[in-house]
């Protein structure tokens, strides 16, 4: 039975699923990977919608160098102009049968503070000082993270990750999925590339592109010297930047920047849907990464990077 780690201060207690679930609502939306390692992520609020988040909260993503170990920036915003910026550090042992997870502070760089619109002198890093000490996990388990505590109601942020080799089985209460039931819409449907692989003009780029992988509405790649091209199938808000040029087919994603055409190519499929489809797409050429406990690969221009967010950086929530 997969478990939930959940952390409160150096004490760590394990609860069965079950009951985390009753008494907290997970948003899942969606991870980022490294080899045929998965890293789910999601989000509740005690109580339920006691802290208002940001509508385009939840960004994250993902650099690693090799099949066991990956560092993923997780960046949360709540309503108040609060943010949440944390690197999570993860490392594969037992050839993953378990694994060993770590909390790091992350000091955004000035472009990744434009980005995502937050405010570095309203970021709260105090939780962190409640995970000093690395945690084990067992393939699958869920790990549960205290990230903002409300000192005057108590009410607090939790941040959720499941990691597991290969797709990990999802349940939920039946009677919970029933209420919540409604149509699908254009907007629930996510761009997933798994165990990916890139090409240049047809040619296979060798360095730092084979395993891992991405999900959720909007899915990016940081192409090393290059720049990083963000995808999604929403329609994006007009004046965004995005142009529907790429097309997406089972596990092939093609698109061009300054000529040249690439391809994103992907053990699982990348729409969830028969044919061939117009991606919308959109080219950041600024892009770099963040120079702080990054491979060295990256800073030398050598590495990818890769992630996915639900919401674009400062798109407003719909009246």
């Amino acid at each position: 039975m997969k478990k939930v780690v959940q952390s409160c201060g150096l004490v760590a207690a394990l609860l069965l699923l079950s009951q985390l679930c009753a008494a907290q609502e997970i948003a899942w939306s969606g991870g980022v990977g490294f080899g045929d390692t998965n890293i789910r992520h999601g989000m509740a609020t005690v109580p339920n919608g006691a802290l208002k988040l940001d509508p385009s909260s939840g960004s994250l993503s993902v650099n690693t160098t090799n099949n066991d170990n990956a560092s993923v920036v997780r960046t949360l915003k709540l309503a108040d102009g609060r943010s949440i910026v944390y690197r999570l550090v993860v490392k594969r042992l037992e050839n993953g049968a378990r694994f060993e997870v770590s909390l790091q502070a992350h000091e955004p760089t000035p472009e990744q503070v434009d980005k995502w619109g937050i405010d570095p002198a309203r970021m709260d890093r105090d939780f962190l000082s409640k995970y000093t000490q690395p945690m084990t996990l067992n393939d699958g388990d869920i790990i549960a993270l205290d990230v903002l505590v409300d000192p005057r109601t108590g009410a607090k942020l939790v941040d959720f990750f499941q990691i597991s080799i290969g797709t990990p089985i999802k349940r939920r209460n039946p009677d919970k999925l029933k209420a919540e039931a409604r149509a699908l819409t254009l907007d629930d449907l996510v761009l997933t590339v798994t165990g990916y692989e890139v090409r240049r003009n047809g040619e296979k780029l060798e360095t730092g592109i084979r395993g891992g992988g991405v999900s959720g509405r909007y899915i990016w790649l940081g192409i090393p010297q290059v720049g990083r091209a963000i995808f999604t199938l929403i329609t994006p808000p007009e004046g965004s930047g995005f142009t529907q040029t790429a097309i997406a087919n089972e596990n092939q994603l093609v698109f061009r920047i300054d000529g040249v055409q690439y391809e994103w190519l992907s053990k699982s499929r990348i729409v969830p849907a028969d044919g061939s489809f117009h991606v919308w797409m959109k080219f950041d050429p600024t892009f770099s990464f963040p120079p702080q406990k990054t491979p060295p690969e990256v800073l030398d221009g050598k590495g990818w990077s890769l992630g996915a967010f639900d919401k674009l950086p400062g798109e407003k929530k719909e009246e």
